[in-house]
């Protein structure tokens, strides 16, 4: 078996010296097709398949709604309804909000689009189950960011920036079956 196996690599060899102008090209072209390949494989890894730099990253989860009256199959979720969700979903860990705002710069000439982010305010919540008793502990605003522009108080967008800061908070929910 390995005599067949090395007279048929030596007939390649013989076979391949004769022809340098097909070895060459058989050569580059199996060259590009495997750096091609491996380009292709380390981007699709790098985007698609590599876990995020997060503990328990596939625990992560993106809440998304439709708003189907006004024809978007994919809307995000106001800041309302993120204190809603963080108030009122006990099957969260912990929830995080973010979104951004778009502004048209303008300058000479033609107005660009810019998207920047809003502040971000961490909150934290742990949740102990114990049959029909949940006990939980949380911090809003673990890194007492303050609200951009001085948007708290009465006014536009004072809904929408806590005007609290850090704030801790226990708490129980007991369920009557």
């Amino acid at each position: 078996m390995i005599d067949e196996f090395l007279n048929d690599l030596r007939f390649g060899l013989r076979t391949l010296l004769k022809n340098r102008g097909f070895a060459l090209l058989a050569i580059l072209t199996l060259g590009l097709g495997i750096g091609a390949n491996t380009a292709i494989f380390s981007v699709i890894y790098g985007v698609l398949l590599k876990p995020l730099p997060y503990t328990d990253s596939d625990r992560l989860v993106l809440i998304r709604q439709s708003a189907p009256l006004i024809g978007r199959a994919d809307a995000g979720v106001s800041i309302k309804e993120y204190f809603t969700y963080r108030d009122q979903a006990s099957e969260f860990e912990a929830l995080v909000e973010f979104h951004q705002m778009n502004f048209d710069l303008l300058k000479r000439g033609e107005p660009d689009r810019v998207n920047t982010g809003a502040v971000w305010y961490t909150d934290l919540r742990a949740n102990y189950t114990i049959h029909n008793y949940q006990f939980y502990v949380g911090v809003d605003n673990v890194f007492n960011r303050l609200p951009p522009l001085g948007l708290t108080g009465a006014g536009a967008g004072s809904g929408i920036y806590s005007d609290i800061g850090r704030f801790f908070y226990a708490g129980a929910v007991l369920t009557f079956k």
